[in-house]
């Protein structure tokens, strides 16, 4: 019976940017639930890049180098890969100012607590046409659009190129972050003891 050898190697940083981009398209074209699409979209865009500088990183530093910084920040890994590659780093400006609002964003929603928002002195007039729900959003919350979701992830598979071509590492198309996966395989047939008569043993 024929069986498989061979392996497969797992890309998260791939995977997360197609999510992200995936969540994106379920964003724009459903009005129903876009909030959380958008929301959904925007993590998975920090995932994106979390996981890349992870991947990138092992290329870029020594060993030695990354063991240092493993357990870092994403901040400190993107500003320490940036300063090995010669690239100038500033978190105030697009697209590495989304870069602090994406991590921002990220612990926000996997570290959440309950939050009070105080409104004083809006009269109706003012509020109006905004709704009671968009007066009372929290910063991120505001964040939660297609549009904002779509500038994250384009900034983040700008700054991946931008990183991969410093790097002179492959990039895949105009996604730098590779595909979800690849892998070689190949069927053996076992040998099998044929049969043969006395006579012409």
């Amino acid at each position: 019976m024929p069986t498989l050898s061979g392996k497969r190697v797992t890309n998260a940083a791939a995977t997360n940017f197609l999510a992200a981009s995936n969540l994106l398209r379920l964003a724009r074209s459903v009005e129903e639930g876009s909030f959380y699409w958008s929301m959904a979209s925007i993590v998975f865009s920090a995932f994106a890049y979390e996981a890349f500088l992870n991947m990138i990183g092992q290329k870029v530093l020594t060993t030695a180098e990354w063991k240092k910084i493993d357990r870092a920040s994403c901040k400190e890994k993107h500003q320490l890969l940036l300063k090995k590659l010669e690239l100038t780093s500033d978190l105030s400006s697009e697209p590495e100012s989304t870069l602090v609002e994406l991590f921002e964003f990220r612990n926000r929603i996997a570290h959440g607590r309950e939050e009070e928002i105080q409104i004083d002195g809006i009269s109706i007039a003012d509020v109006r046409p905004l709704t009671l729900q968009e007066v009372t959003s929290t910063e991120w919350e505001k964040r939660c659009t297609p549009e904002y979701a779509a500038a994250a992830l384009e900034h983040v598979r700008a700054l991946g190129v931008m990183v991969c071509t410093a790097a002179h590492e492959p990039i895949y198309g105009s996604n730098p972050f590779g595909t979800p996966s690849r892998g070689s395989y190949g069927t053996v047939v076992d040998a099998q003891p044929i049969d043969q008569p006395d006579a012409a043993r």
